[in-house]
Order: structure tokens, then sequence, then C-alpha cells
């Protein structure tokens, strides 16, 4: 049996589209094993509403300490199937990549998941670019980090003990690296598995209100902290936060030769971060470059101070 785990919060923009794709890819693949579930953290757009017009959905909704880590648990937790697929409800799945993806043999080895084509909109929901987020190789590969999107046996899930409920951002990555820990892989299948869409990352209108959130404490100080002498962690660390590595080095050797002169490498470093982004203005990309400065350091504050406390989970299934 499959249980198609959906999760999200005020997705009424997308949850519609989510719903008809799995129901297209129960109907194309011919399954008559399968499950849908929809965990709703606590919306307030009206998602659940429009969840409710497709009874072949069971909705469950978390209504106190809500994050995507607990509602994947959840789902997980109130499941039958054998076979998990977690599925974001801004996603729009490519009914043609379950079977590609049972077929491949690689379900005992760990995590699967595929290449996503991704929309991306600015705060007024109007769209400012769009490509692939990971585009299809000419052959699969294994890869050390992924989204919230992909399929795991029960088994293994229950083995590595499902999501840490108390990372509120970072439990995809930080499940990535007990999956590594434990020698199971991540296979990148190279199919398209669906759409997704989503406000661009690096837009203004995102990465400040993401960072006075604190969700880069989670997903960047207790990831790296957890996971620092693990290879995968250690090498994003360098290839996509550098900023912040850059910014530790920095405050080091200033303690050795206290000079503004040593601060020099690391403003050119985030100056370079910022340019380099594609898909947005050049207003943009200057605001970040005082993002990244903030970013950084809260992110090596965070690294040595934060520890995050288990929540309260409360949470209820919804009667047609």
């Amino acid at each position: 049996m499959i249980s198609f785990i959906i999760i999200g919060r005020n997705e009424a923009r997308n949850i519609e589209r989510c719903i008809v794709s799995v129901l297209e890819t129960i109907n194309v693949n011919k399954l008559t094993d399968a499950e849908i579930l929809y965990i709703d953290s606590n919306s307030i757009d009206g998602t659940v509403s429009i969840v409710q017009k497709h009874p072949q959905v069971v909705i469950y909704r978390i209504t106190q300490g809500w994050n995507a880590a607990v509602g994947r648990n959840v789902g997980a937790e109130v499941s039958e199937g054998e076979v998990l697929f977690f599925i974001d409800g801004d996603v729009v799945i490519d009914p043609f990549f379950l079977s590609f993806a049972l077929q491949s043999g690689h379900l005992n080895d760990g995590i699967l998941t595929g290449a996503l084509y991704e929309y991306q909109y600015n705060a007024a929901h109007q769209l400012v670019n769009q490509g692939w987020r990971n585009q299809p190789d000419a052959k699969e590969k294994r890869i050390y980090f992924t989204g919230g999107i992909f399929l795991i046996k029960r088994r293994i899930w229950d083995v590595i003990g499902g999501m840490d409920s108390r990372m509120k951002k970072g439990q995809d990555g930080d499940l990535a690296m007990r999956l590594y820990a434990s020698g199971y892989k991540i296979h990148m299948l190279n199919k398209k598995m669906g759409d997704h869409h989503t406000i661009k990352y690096i837009h203004s209108d995102r990465v400040w209100a993401t960072l006075f959130k604190g969700n880069m404490l989670y997903a960047k100080s207790v990831l790296y902290r957890r996971h620092f002498f693990k290879w995968p962690a250690l090498k994003r660390l360098m290839t996509h936060d550098y900023t912040s590595l850059a910014l530790l080095l920095t405050v080091a050797a200033l303690i050795v030769r206290p000079t503004y002169i040593v601060t020099i490498p690391y403003v050119f470093i985030v100056i370079f971060k910022s340019v380099k982004q594609r898909g947005i203005s050049w207003q943009n990309k200057l605001s970040l470059i005082p993002y990244y400065c903030v970013r950084d350091i809260t992110v090596i504050v965070g690294f040595f101070f934060f520890y995050p406390r288990a929540t309260i989970c409360k949470w209820m299934k919804i009667c047609l």
C-alpha cells in the first residue's frame, strides 16, 4: 500500500491542483491499494474547505505546535502504507514519476526523489521566475540533501525515527544527515517529479521575513552543529553557506589581529554572493548584502548558543 501524505499551511492557492495531481497519479498507475492524507498546520485561509471537496482525502489538523516535521510525523503515524510518499501542498506531482520510482529498485536503499520544475512568485503572487530547481540528468545520481517531496519505506522511516519535531526548519536536511550516518542513500532519479509553486527563496519579500522568524537558527545553526563532522554537511557549508564560514574565520582573525583590514575579504565575499544571484533585480541583489551579514551573525551566534526545545503538539481528525 502507498500512502500519499500531503502537508500544508495556508495553501488555498495551490492545494486543489496538488490533490488533483495525486488523484491522477493513482488513476494513471491503476493503484488499487492507496490512501491520500492531508495534514494541515492550522490553516486560516480556507485550505481545509478546498480539501473537503475531495472525499477520497482523509484530513488531519494540527492545532498546536505545528511545523513541517510535525506534519510529516503525524502523517506517517496515522497512515497505513508500506511506502510513504511525502508531498508539500504547493507541488503538482507528475503522474508518471511514481511507476518510474517503484521500478528503480532503490526503495530499499533510503529515499527516492526526482527533478522539480519551479515557478517562483513574489509576495503579490506574480510570477517572477521559472526553471528547473534540479534538472533531470542523463542518469540517476546519489545526492546528500533533499527537500520535502520524496518516497521512503515505512521501515526505514521508523528505523531513523522520522523527523525531529523540534526542527521548525531544516528538518529535511537533518533527516538526510541521519540517513547518511545510518548508511542509507538518497537517490535522485532522472525523471521529472513535479512542479513546485513557491515564493522565490532569495526574493526580498521572503528572506528578511524568514530571518526574523528565526528559521536560520534551525536550518543552519542547529543543522551544522549537529552534523558538522559529516562530509556532506561540511561540503554544503563550504559551497552554499560560505559567507557564514568566512565570517567565522574573520572573527577568529580579529581576535588574533584586531584591525578592520581583516574584515575586507568577508565584505567582498558577501558582495560576490549577492550580485551573482540570478532572476532578481539589482535592487534586490543590493538588499541581499545587509541580509547576508545579519544572517551570518545569526547563524554563528545560534551555532554556539541556540538549542531548540521540544513543543507540545496537538492534532485531530476532521470528519467530512
